[in-house]
């Protein structure tokens, strides 16, 4: 009896233990089936994330004259010694601008932007320029505007930065719609992250564990393993950040629900109020300038980033003024001003609406790393590539696992898709800062192109040069970065010399495992 009791101990452990190692290869499996599925997708979030850190270096690398360096933003002075030459290169900036009511009157009399309710975008971090913006039924107006000649500017001209920053933020798509679309891929990629970490027996192991000897395919995966166990938190924070900034509608809708009675409108009309509807007719209103005045001086260290203008001359016309305090993590705080009496009409502190309004003020700084200087950009740059090396590490495991496995027509696609991509953003970047005569890669019919042709020469490779050339996507897209680079050194770029190189290395650094390996076993 007692023999037959140990027995069914044992296999009631070999069971458990088959049923542990059956739930790990189940985790494994669906890693790699949905990593590998919307692998093209998340390499486009993750590479133009990348570039989106250096959102204002962009349109000065492209446009010198636009350099935000020309306008010193209160807050970010990094070196307190330097505060009075700071403060004086800030009121220069001032007075070489002209005043805000006559942009505006430039705006609607020479550039006819005609609009009554309209924002004004004028965030010097990410360039000396001012946009003028309005969406009505759908369709979206911009001008942008010099603020100092009060010319209009080419919006082609300076959207390659801001085209990045879209196809991070909403892939191009209608704003409230790719928003949720971003924020689902981000959601995806917090449990891919998590998910492959945990999906993985021996986790101690997989923090410092290469075997350079057991062929290329082990050598890949204890590469992607280690690489994510270390890269775990930083990871973590961008998916989380990323999801939330992308579903935020949704938590709105959530915190209505619990908080609200489910209310929406009680709930924005409490965080940013309510402007009241146009009476109709024509009133003498308070200059902007006074009124912006006004809003600066509300909060100690208050940065002016949107000017909401509602009801342009109407007698129920009222300004919203958005901006930041930049002390630390970027506290967003709005501000709205009867336009006709200069009365305050509702002012939201976010340092007052506890957790909420402290998460929505630090998710975009923690995204972006807006609360630090250049150091701390590439620190999160670095750690990007190694994201980067992370997803391209694992298409090469998929694409090693493909050489014993029968053919897999979606697979095989979706690699040729993930690797045309990388081509794409290395072509783009090339054309951007030092081809332009090819075509402005901002837009987003150059842009097509350009991932059209990244396509026809994986596909030509694959299928005519593969034998003849070891050049393929991945490959020569190094190689234009190492070309970009080289033309930076010439314009005393150093640090788009430095982002070029490393993103060149990355992609390179796929490309090599299968030399670190050969070498590891001749050496053997």
């Amino acid at each position: 009896m007692a023999k037959t009791n140990t027995l069914d101990k044992k296999s009631l452990t070999k069971n458990n233990g088959s049923n542990k190692t059956l739930n790990v290869k189940n985790f494994t499996k669906v890693h790699r089936k949905v990593g590998l599925f919307f692998m093209p997708l998340l390499l486009i979030i993750v590479i133009t994330g990348a570039w989106s850190l250096f959102r204002a270096e962009v349109v000065y690398w492209q446009f010198p004259q636009y350099d935000v360096g020309q306008s010193v933003v209160p807050g970010l002075v990094e070196d307190q010694s330097a505060g009075d030459q700071s403060r004086e290169k800030q009121v220069a900036s001032e007075e070489l601008r002209k005043s805000w009511h006559d942009l505006v009157t430039l705006a609607r009399e020479e550039h006819n932007f005609q609009h009554n309710d309209f924002h004004i975008f004028d965030n010097r971090r990410f360039g000396d320029y001012i946009v003028f913006y309005n969406k009505t039924d759908g369709v979206e107006d911009m001008l942008f505007m010099d603020p100092v000649t009060g010319e209009a500017i080419d919006s082609s001209e300076l959207s390659f930065s801001e085209t990045l920053y879209d196809l991070h933020m909403r892939l191009l798509l209608p704003s409230s719609f790719g928003k949720y679309i971003i924020g689902l891929l981000g959601l995806l990629l917090t449990f891919l992250v998590f998910n492959g970490f945990l999906a993985h027996k021996n986790i101690r192991k997989n923090f410092y564990r290469l075997r350079l000897h057991k062929g290329r395919q082990i050598f890949a995966t204890d590469l992607h393993k280690m690489l994510g166990s270390w890269s775990l938190v930083f990871s973590g924070l961008m998916s989380v950040t990323g999801a939330l900034l992308g579903i935020f509608g949704v938590v709105l809708i959530i915190l209505a629900l619990a908080a609200y009675g489910g209310d929406q409108q009680a709930l924005f009309a409490d965080f940013l109020g309510v402007t009241p509807d146009a009476v109709g007719g024509t009133a003498e209103f308070m200059s902007l300038d006074t009124l912006y005045q006004m809003a600066n001086q509300q909060w100690s260290g208050y940065t002016i980033s949107t000017i909401e203008v509602h009801h342009y001359a109407d007698p129920a016309m009222h300004v919203t003024f958005e901006g930041e305090l930049m002390n630390g993590f970027l506290t967003q705080q709005h501000i709205t001003y009867n336009a006709i009496n200069g009365q305050v009409s509702f002012i939201t502190d976010f340092t007052e609406k506890g957790a909420g309004g402290y998460l929505y003020s630090a998710l975009p700084s923690l995204h972006f790393a807006s609360f630090g200087g250049t150091w701390l950009k590439i620190i999160y740059w670095v750690l990007t590539l190694v994201l980067l090396l992370i997803m391209v590490t694992g298409m090469t495991i998929k694409s090693l696992r493909l050489r014993e496995q029968p053919f897999s027509i979606s697979d095989r696609v979706v690699i040729a898709l993930s690797e045309a991509v990388i081509l794409a953003s290395s072509i783009g970047i090339c054309m951007a800062f030092y081809l332009p005569e090819l075509g402005n890669p901002a837009n987003s019919g150059t842009l097509g192109l350009v991932m059209l042709v990244a396509l026809a020469y994986n596909l030509i490779h694959s299928l005519l040069l593969s034998q003849f050339s070891k050049i393929n996507s991945v490959n020569l897209a190094g190689w234009l970065l190492v070309i970009t680079a080289g033309l930076a050194v010439f314009d005393g770029q150093v640090l788009l010399m430095s982002l070029c190189l490393s993103l060149a290395l990355t992609w390179w650094c796929r490309q090599k495992i299968g030399s670190f390996v050969s070498k590891a076993q001749t050496t053997a």
